[in-house]
């Protein structure tokens, strides 16, 4: 392996005896993904846990008439669990793992996550936490598309976007921005414009300015929302 593809980056590094870190280091897959290519899809094959090491990975539920739903993302140096042995029968239904940008990303199959987690205990104890924190954020995730407003998941996402990027200047396209939201472009596209004309934002190509976040702070938490 190179220096940048350091298997002790596994959140679960110290919780593994001698010979189980041995055992990972032999197993763990190495991928480099390019932007906007997919990990996972209906006819994949199940990953036991992920973790990424550069980039950023979205899991996207996807309805039956192509509207993606975003679950989860999956930042830089964080890991995911997700497989299961079993998943010709438990298969989830409609969901898709896609690369945000260039990715580095390490894998282990489902059989030796389950196999690790019979044998060592403390290794249970800390992958039950990792999946209760990542079902709370999906499920607030599906509140915010089943209950939010299209101006304040935009708002949100802009917001999200901003900080990630560490500047006003948020670089993503109007079709991005859609899947960020959990909306649709042309949804996305008059949004945008009620923003810009509210002074809240400055739109340009590939870009988006944000001019007042204190007023995009409100939208997204449900206040002086107006139609989109």
């Amino acid at each position: 392996m190179r220096p940048d593809e350091d298997i002790r980056t596994w959140s679960f590094w110290p919780a593994l005896t001698p010979e189980e870190r041995e055992w990972v280091a032999r197993q763990t897959a190495v991928h480099r993904v390019p932007a906007g290519s997919l990990l996972l899809d209906e006819h994949s094959e199940p990953f036991g846990a992920m973790l990424v090491q550069k980039g950023r990975l979205c899991l996207y539920m996807i309805g039956s008439e192509g509207r993606a739903v975003l679950l989860h993302s999956i930042e830089e140096g964080e890991s995911f669990l997700f497989g299961s042995p079993n998943w010709e029968t438990e298969r989830p239904l409609g969901l898709m793992m896609e690369a945000d940008c260039d990715s580095l990303v390490l894998t282990l199959t489902a059989d030796i996550i389950n196999a690790l987690l019979e044998r060592n205990p403390q290794l249970m104890r800390q992958a039950y936490r990792r999946v209760c924190v990542t079902a709370n954020q999906m499920l607030r995730s599906l509140q915010r598309v089943l209950f939010a407003g299209i101006p304040a998941r935009v708002a949100q996402a802009l917001l999200d976007l901003s900080a990630r990027q560490n500047r006003p200047e948020v670089r993503i396209t109007q079709e991005r921005l859609a899947r960020e939201a959990s909306s649709s472009r042309e949804v996305i596209t008059r949004t945008l414009k009620g923003f810009a004309a509210w002074g809240i934002v400055r739109l340009g190509h590939g870009r988006i300015e944000v001019l007042d976040p204190a007023r995009l702070r409100s939208l997204a938490e449900g206040r002086n929302e107006t139609e989109g």
